[in-house]
C-alpha cells in the first residue's frame, strides 16, 4: 500500500477500520468534549468581535467632538478585534483537531492557545489599567461612557471565561500529542 504499512486504529468508540493515511506516531487520543470547548472559543471570540465594534461605534458616533473623562485604552490597543481572530482561530483548530486527532494539528492547536491566553492576560492588564483610569462622578451623567464601560465589563468577563476554556483545550491537547504513545 504505497510503501506505508496499514494499521488497525480506533476511530470513536468501538467501532474499527484500515488505513494507511496516517502514521501511527501521527495518530492522538483527544477527549471528545474538546470539540465543545472549542466552539465556545469561537462564540467568545465572535462576542469580542460585536463588543468592540459596537465600542467603535460608540466611540465614533458618540466622541466625536468632545474629550471624554472615561479613556478607552482597550480600543487602542485593538484588543477586541485581535482577539477575535485568535479566538476563532484557536477554537476551529480545536474543533479539528478533535476530529482528525493528528498530532501535528495538536501541536498548532497547542501553539495557537498559549498565544491567546498570552495575549489575553495582555488584555486583562489592559482593562484593568482601563478601569483604574475613570472617574465615577463623570459616569452618573455622561451616557457614552457609562455604556463603554459597560462594554468593557463585558469584555473583560468574557476573556477571563476564554482564558479558561482555552487552558483547558491547551492541557488536554499538551496531553494528548506529549504523553500519548
Amino acid at each position: 500500500m504505497d510503501g506505508q504499512e496499514s494499521f488497525l486504529q480506533m476511530s470513536r468508540g468501538l467501532s474499527w477500520r484500515w488505513t494507511d493515511s496516517v502514521e501511527v506516531y501521527d495518530y492522538i487520543l483527544l477527549q471528545e468534549e474538546s470539540r465543545i470547548l472549542g466552539t465556545l472559543q469561537i462564540n467568545i471570540g465572535i462576542f469580542h468581535l460585536l463588543l468592540g465594534g459596537l465600542w467603535y461605534y460608540i466611540q465614533i458616533t458618540q466622541f466625536a467632538g468632545t474629550d471624554p473623562n472615561y479613556k478607552t485604552f482597550i480600543l487602542n490597543a485593538k484588543y477586541p478585534l485581535i482577539s477575535a481572530v485568535i479566538n476563532v482561530m484557536s477554537g476551529t483548530l480545536a474543533i479539528i483537531t478533535e476530529k482528525k486527532r493528528l498530532r501535528s494539528l495538536g501541536k498548532i492547536t497547542v501553539g495557537i492557545n498559549v498565544i491567546g491566553i498570552i495575549y489575553s492576560i495582555y488584555g486583562l492588564i489592559t482593562l484593568i489599567i482601563e478601569f483604574l483610569s475613570y472617574n465615577p462622578e463623570s459616569m452618573e451623567r455622561n451616557w457614552p461612557e457609562r455604556s463603554g464601560k459597560l462594554l468593557s465589563d463585558y469584555l473583560f468577563i468574557y476573556t477571563i471565561f476564554y482564558i479558561f476554556v482555552s487552558w483547558t483545550v491547551l492541557k488536554w491537547n499538551h496531553k494528548a500529542v506529549f504523553y500519548s504513545n
